[in-house]
């Protein structure tokens, strides 16, 4: 079991925050690897696989049915099930306000992400031309406003951004699996 970290590395200053992404395979070990970051930790689980296997403390959260969970010594990572595009925003929007405690959030995967954006922008239709370039403003803008969080909300230090890989077909380098 992942044990919490120690009050005094909880303290972070506002010059001590930290924003990651991480990217590689299925089943490697991001996820896992979030769980190093300072608790109370919020895990936006959005492909549903990350966080079944997860042996920290536990709670559950619904944004749009509820505030965030008080940190209360119960629990060390809260997760969000994430199935819609409107779930992020409503996370992003309570991570905005100064009503949670979280110092450690991460957004897994922002591969699947970017699917739900899509599926929100035209169901199960393919994007037309047009479509391409309001996808990757919206996706920006949502993966920037989450970035931006970190050290300058009054509890959140560290930003865990975790991605599928892929290898470029030109350059054969890895690199974060997103479309555009």
């Amino acid at each position: 079991m992942t044990e919490p970290l120690p009050d005094a590395q909880l303290d972070l200053s506002e010059h001590e925050c930290l924003t990651f992404l991480i990217h590689a395979d299925a089943k490697i070990g991001k996820t896992t690897l979030a769980l190093t970051a300072p608790y109370p930790l919020l895990i936006m689980d959005i492909d549903g696989r990350g966080s079944k296997a997860l042996t920290a403390r536990k709670t559950y959260w619904k944004p749009n049915e509820a505030p965030p969970p008080q940190h209360d010594g119960s629990w060390d990572v809260c997760i969000v099930h994430i199935r819609d595009w409107q779930t992020v925003l409503q996370t992003y929007q309570w991570l905005a306000t100064d009503q949670h405690q979280f110092v450690s959030f991460s957004l897994d995967s922002i591969t699947e992400t970017q699917r739900r954006c899509k599926k929100n922008l035209k169901g199960s239709e393919a994007l037309q031309q047009q479509d391409w370039g309001i996808l990757l403003g919206k996706m920006e803008d949502v993966l920037k406003d989450f970035r931006d969080l970190v050290g300058n909300h009054p509890s959140l230090r560290v930003g865990i951004f975790i991605a599928e890989s892929r290898r470029d077909k030109k350059t054969l380098r890895w690199e974060p699996h997103l479309q555009g």
